[in-house]
């Protein structure tokens, strides 16, 4: 199915405006906190096409 419907990526490529704190943060490991700083703004989808001419070709069979 990878073959078929590949995932193909995206950024997104937004601003995220921070402002002042106004709460005690819930997550403070800062490997999560850069992991998510990394990941944000990229995303990923499949196409709608190939997925539904996957299920019409499996539906046949």
């Amino acid at each position: 199915m990878e073959e078929l419907i590949p995932i193909d990526f995206i950024d997104l490529n937004f601003t995220i405006v921070q402002e002042g704190p106004s709460e005690k943060p819930d997550i403070t490991d800062p490997l999560i906190i850069e992991q998510v700083i990394n990941a944000t703004g990229k995303g990923a989808y499949r196409s709608v096409k190939k997925i539904l001419e996957y299920i019409i070709l499996e539906l046949r069979k």
